[in-house]
């Protein structure tokens, strides 16, 4: 049988199906935070402008393509695939607490290579925890339920990615915006609030079982 009921029965399954589900909200409203950090005026924001945004995103996707199949490769072979979903979910969050640092760098390439090189660490690091994520789930369960599993790992997905913008965008313009909060406290404050929702994905990732390593 592939029921839905049955499927998220299996504890396993559910955990590695929350585990998404939580880190692609957490994922994408990180993304989305992003750009709306860098674009807001220098005081409160980076100041920076859509070319020096997109070179960022050029340079990370660089690091990205060249780094992504090596560490996906090397943490599978020395930590097994419970172990290197839970570090790749961890460091593709943890770093984010970082991205206000910039603030105090001096503008230019100094400042564009720091984000870059952050910001290809959380990529790549997503790129492990999904691509284990996504081994894992699959093994929970028979050939003929994958395609059920997958659906509703979907659904789940979907509504996750559709919130992310959302939060993202409330969470910038109210930290950013407010006459009560100093403005570059506002910065630390969406970054902390971030790295918590990372952190719950994280914390997801401990229920999984190791037993398939």
């Amino acid at each position: 049988p592939s029921s839905p009921s049955i499927i998220w029965s299996n504890p396993t399954t559910r955990a590695y199906l929350t585990s998404y589900w939580a880190y692609s909200f957490a994922s994408v409203a990180q993304n989305e935070a992003f750009p709306l950090f860098a674009m807001a005026s220098i005081g409160k924001g980076l100041g920076l402008q859509e070319p020096a945004i997109g070179t960022v995103g050029t340079l990370s996707g660089l690091m990205y393509c060249i780094g992504q199949y090596f560490t996906f490769s090397i943490m599978m072979k020395h930590l097994g695939l419970v172990k290197a979903l839970r570090y790749g979910a961890l460091w593709a969050n943890a770093p984010v607490i970082f991205i206000p640092v910039s603030l105090y760098l001096p503008p230019g390439w100094v400042q564009i290579s720091y984000l870059s090189v952050l910001m290809g660490i959380t990529m790549i690091s997503g790129s492990v925890y999904l691509g284990c994520n996504t081994i894992g789930a699959n093994r929970t369960v028979d050939s003929s339920q994958r395609a059920t599993m997958n659906g509703i790992s979907s659904v789940g997905t979907s509504v996750g990615r559709g919130l992310g913008p959302i939060v993202a965008g409330f969470l910038v313009a109210g930290c950013l915006s407010s006459t009560w909060i100093p403005p570059q406290v506002g910065g630390w404050l969406v970054y902390s609030i971030l790295l918590a929702m990372g952190l719950v994905a994280y914390l997801t990732t401990l229920s999984i079982p190791e037993t398939q390593d």
